[in-house]
């Protein structure tokens, strides 16, 4: 369901003016952990932490979409950008574990 919302977001071109707007994730920020299926083999959670990390890395995600997001007051841009660096960093953190598993 996540990834049909935001592939409906990638195509749509409106203005973000909420930092709700955006298709976060169903988990990552609220609890900064980053939630992998179990039945996930290694390869699909790998795949889908770098998916996380290169979508919402703040230095990819505000230039891609910097026009939409002109009509976004500071306090709400202040949020994204936190909820941004949130997924981020959860989305590194869990990267980190599943190599520590590894070893």
């Amino acid at each position: 369901a996540w990834e049909l919302a935001w592939g409906e977001f990638e195509e749509d071109n409106s203005p973000i003016r909420l930092s709700n707007d955006i298709p976060w994730p169903e988990s990552g920020f609220d609890n900064n952990l980053f939630y992998l299926h179990p039945l996930m083999d290694e390869n699909e959670q790998k795949s889908l932490l770098r998916q996380m990390k290169l979508r919402f890395h703040p230095d990819k995600f505000l230039p891609k979409y910097r026009e939409r997001l002109k009509p976004m007051d500071q306090s709400e841009r202040e949020l994204m950008i936190t909820r941004l660096h949130q997924l981020f960093n959860a989305a590194r953190r869990a990267n980190q574990a599943l190599r520590e598993d590894r070893e």
